[in-house]
């Protein structure tokens, strides 16, 4: 503890309250803050509260927030801008058009101008005259404030105290926090004169764009949470902590900033961190509407809370007046002839009047808390919703709850749980209504089935899982990848069920030991090697079946690497390197602590993620970046190769952490793509200190946490591709500047960022790296995109290998690179390729769609390109193939539905589909076309 800036707390005795000093204020008020103005200078809708130009100075401009105590503890902004907070009318309800336990009009509250609103208390500018809030302390103190929430996410404070070194055990964090939770939960936490930091939190989750009205006390035994949602009813005592076991309880006064000043109090902003600097560390920000902030020091009644009602009946008709005046009746007139202004009264207002008609008087719409105004609302379901209250509370510890909401996500309605009488937040009790109940509710057989016949014990989408366990398992029975398992593989046969889908259609029809194509190679061995089980010149010995052998790297660390690679925690060889300029702090040698191989089973790799971020090359020596030399596979400089990384059980992510695939030669150039936040997915280049040509295609559902996930990195005939689930996430340019380099480290990475440092622990399951033994199909020495055998064979009446790309000898319109493409004959005009369309259905939905069967040269590997197209270079040549709905831009998703073997053993016959034309009849546009690839 920093005890130059720690000033212990005096263990006072409680105050007992004394008479008000004014209408709206207690006796033992230190600050109270109504934001409506100064004299002359009133608020208007949008005006912003006096600044200080980013802590500089008090600047004149700007709506002033007084302290109604008369201590002279004025409130200030951080800036106009997005920095500060703005003034916003009240209306009824929003919190109240009159304070209830005062009577006193409500005419604004706060609210915050951006997404970094601070305001504070200065003392040092606003120099008190009473009681300096900014030095106080008490063993007995009150805070209240009124507010709603846009933001449902992240810590969030209504009220803070600064200081650092307070707490101990724990130095950034801060005096006082009167704030909500990253899970919605509020509470009031503080650190005491002796160190010791004590909570109280409401079990209840907040809802958004409600004004809730939250009070804090402490006698110095008990800390205590009151809450009152919305303009009816009372407070509730929602939370309570003993902190008398303290040698000193009292409220810590954190003593002075490294400025010197006393540290201050904040609306709207919390702190965390240990910077002595006032400026510095800041965060926890309110997203909402703040109003009626006050500070005591005594521990308040809550019947003297400002939410609270007040005892006034200026009509003597038992309705309180500020009651009377937020629900639409008169104060003045106690209904009665005469009234108590001695003439005839409008019996609404009264006691016995019923404005709404539901036969409730407002005397027992009052005491229940209900609203007189609102038929629905009565005594016993104030809120309106048919369900009782007592229900509510008993099972959802509110009222927030709607008739027609679902908590527990069993597809029953909560009054349809209310009538059954059972429990609506457990989706394993529900009512059924089928004459044979299966254990699932009807509603979600409705949804996914359309009718309630199946029994629970089929397997709908043919995963392996049957029905009534996806329901048990929240997973969508007509999704084959939506499943329980974080592996990626539900039927445990080695095979990834994505990779099954797209080669096979299901899960479950192919085992790993079977040969789809006849190849030789096994299913499991031509998912290990990236070759195509559907092709019988793709095998796991020549994945692009061009006829020479490729070299397979297939780490799925069950064995320890080679000596001289990363050692891990356990000081176990990994069989991998770090990508240069990355990794090189030396804590983590020679064994990284982070690191750890587990052989046992089907072998993992887990890392840590570090707060490290290529972009700018930030704490690079911690940066993890994993993976094999290309060299040592034979990679000289110019050959194809393709990388793959399955992930599985992935984290929780959030802010700009990412994990993914990498190839570069050092942490300054590199080209990396994978999933970014919660489920975003990038694809991006970095060739110096900053990171250029990103790509963000977008969330995706399969990237969420504990999902498995897949991302590939080629480089075939000089064409970069990657992608992330079949998702192209390719930079917007080429990495080219990693062409002709001799050497490069491919494999998988992970940082965290702009999340609190808080590191993730990904875990990968696999690694594959293929360098292909050539990079085509035969040779061009000429560079015309043609192979020379084709062209001596085919235009051996045309000038065979002196042929030229753009010649027609046969003059049927179609030249001869794109015969040579497409396998027609350039000398026989009849003869201009097989390319053939149709209408199929190729996804088992019934629905047909425009498909385009396409012959291309052997050991073409498609990969989605650019605006949705398919991409492939064999050779000398690239192949493109392209979608529309109407021929103004080729720019719909085009996917790749099968491969087959053709009559012509130099050619292979691919099949695309036109995403968008399912359901349209096949309605659409498909276009393959064929160029020169680049050198």
């Amino acid at each position: 503890m920093k005890s130059k800036n720690r000033i212990p707390g005096v263990a006072w005795a409680p105050i007992l309250p004394c008479a008000l000093v004014a209408s709206s204020l207690h006796a033992n008020t230190i600050a109270y803050w109504r934001f409506e103005g100064e004299g002359a200078t009133l608020p208007t809708n949008g005006a912003f509260v006096q600044d200080t130009n980013s802590r500089a100075a008090v600047q004149a401009a700007g709506v002033p927030v007084p302290d109604l105590s008369g201590n002279g503890n004025r409130l200030y902004t951080w800036d106009d801008n997005v920095t500060g907070h703005v003034y916003r009318p009240a209306l009824a309800g929003a919190p109240f058009t009159a304070v209830p336990q005062t009577g006193e009009a409500n005419g604004w509250y706060i609210e915050n101008s951006g997404a970094y609103p601070a305001s504070f208390t200065w003392s040092n500018q606003s120099a008190p005259t009473g009681t300096n809030l900014d030095t106080w302390t008490s063993l007995a103190w009150t805070i209240e404030a009124s507010c709603y929430t846009d933001v449902l996410d992240g810590f969030r404070t209504v009220v803070g105290r600064e200081g650092n070194d307070l707490k101990t055990g724990e130095a950034a964090h801060a005096a006082l926090y009167f704030q909500k939770m990253s899970n919605n939960q509020f509470r009031i936490a503080y650190v005491d004169a002796s160190g010791v930091a004590h909570e109280a939190l409401d079990p209840t989750a907040m809802s958004s764009a409600t004004w809730y009205h939250f009070a804090a006390t402490c006698d110095g035994v008990t800390l205590k949470l009151y809450k009152k949602t919305g303009s009816t009813g009372a407070y509730a005592l929602v939370a309570s902590t003993d902190v008398s076991g303290s040698s000193n309880p009292a409220l810590i006064n954190p003593g002075n900033d490294g400025t010197g000043q006393p540290w201050g109090w904040t609306v709207g902003r919390g702190r965390y961190g240990t910077n002595d600097d006032p400026n510095q560390d800041h965060g926890d920000r309110w997203d909402g509407g703040i109003d009626e902030v006050r500070i005591s020091d005594v521990a308040l009644d809550p019947g003297q809370f400002l939410a609270a009602f007040g005892a006034s009946d200026s009509d003597g008709d038992g309705l309180p007046t500020t009651w009377e005046s937020e629900n639409g009746l008169d104060p003045n007139d106690n209904g009665l002839n005469p009234n108590n202004n001695g003439v005839a009264g409008d019996p609404v207002n009264g006691a016995a009047g019923d404005p709404d008609g539901d036969t409730f008087s407002n005397l027992l719409e009052y005491e229940a808390g209900s609203d007189p105004q609102n038929q629905a609302s009565v005594p016993g379901d104030t809120d309106g919703d048919t369900l009782p209250d007592q229900w509510e509370q008993d099972h959802f510890q509110s009222l927030a709850q709607g008739r027609f909401d679902d908590p527990d996500n069993d597809f029953t309605a909560n009054d349809e749980e209310y009538v059954a009488n059972t429990d609506p937040n457990n989706r394993l009790v529900f009512p059924e209504f089928e004459a044979a109940p299966d254990g699932i509710p009807d509603g979600w057989e409705m949804l996914h089935f359309t009718n309630t016949d199946r029994d629970g014990f089929g397997d709908f989408d043919g995963d392996g899982v049957i029905d009534l366990q996806e329901y048990l398992d929240n997973t969508n029975p007509e999704d084959p990848l939506s499943n329980s398992s974080t592996n990626g593989d539900v039927d445990g046969d080695g095979l990834d069920d994505r990779w099954e889908i797209q080669h096979f259609g299901d899960i479950t029809s192919q085992g790993a030991a079977d040969d789809f194509d006849g190849d030789g190679s096994t299913n499991l061995q031509e998912y290990q090697a990236t070759s195509d089980p559907k092709l019988a010149s793709s095998k796991h010995t020549d994945v692009n079946g061009d006829g020479t052998d490729d070299v397979v790297s297939f780490m799925d660390f069950t064995t320890a690497g080679d000596a001289g690679t990363i050692s891990d925690v356990d000081a176990e060889a990994t069989g991998l390197v770090r990508l240069a300029n990355t990794g090189t702090n030396p804590a983590y040698l020679p064994n990284d602590p982070n690191i750890n191989l587990n052989t046992s089973g089907t072998g993992t790799f887990t890392f840590r993620t570090e707060t490290t971020d290529f972009n700018g090359q930030q704490f690079m020596s911690n940066m993890a970046a994993l993976g094999i030399n290309l060299s040592s596979l034979g990679f000289t400089g110019g050959q194809d190769f393709k990388v793959r990384v399955k992930f599985v059980n992935t984290p929780a992510m959030g802010g700009a952490d990412q994990i993914g695939i990498f190839a570069g030669a050092s942490s300054t150039q590199l080209v990396r793509g994978g999933r970014i936040g919660v489920n975003g997915s990038l694809g991006v280049n970095t060739n110096g200190d900053n990171d250029s040509a990103a790509v963000f295609p977008g969330n995706q559902d399969s990237l969420a946490a504990a999902r498995p996930m897949t991302a590939e990195l080629s480089r075939v005939g000089g064409v970069w591709a990657l992608s992330l689930h079949g998702v192209d996430i390719t930079p917007s340019e080429q990495p080219g500047f990693l062409n002709g380099l001799t050497d490069l480290t491919v494999g998988f990475f992970g940082a965290d960022w702009n999340t609190g440092n808080a590191h993730k622990f990904p875990v990968v399951e696999s690694l594959t790296v293929v360098r292909m033994g050539s990079a085509g199909s035969g040779a061009d020495a000429d560079g015309d995109g043609m192979d020379d055998a084709w062209e001596a064979d085919k235009l051996a009446n045309s000038g065979g290998t002196a042929a030229t790309a753009t010649g027609d000898p046969d003059g049927d319109g179609v030249d001869n690179l794109t015969e040579f493409a497409f396998n027609g004959d350039p000398e026989n005009g009849a003869d201009r390729g097989g390319i053939v369309s149709s209408l199929a259905d190729t996804n088992g939905d019934s629905q047909r769609e425009l498909t385009l069967t396409v012959p291309v040269r052997a050991g073409a590997i498609f990969a989605a390109g650019a605006n949705g197209s398919q991409v492939a270079t064999v050779g000398s040549v690239t192949y493109t193939i392209q979608g529309s709905q109407d021929l103004s831009s080729f720019t719909d998703a085009v996917e790749r539905v099968s491969s087959a073997a053709s009559g012509d053993p130099a050619y292979e016959l691919h099949t695309f589909r036109l995403v968008s034309s399912d359901g349209l009849a096949g309605k659409g546009f498909l276009q393959a076309r064929a160029t020169i690839a680049s050198p």
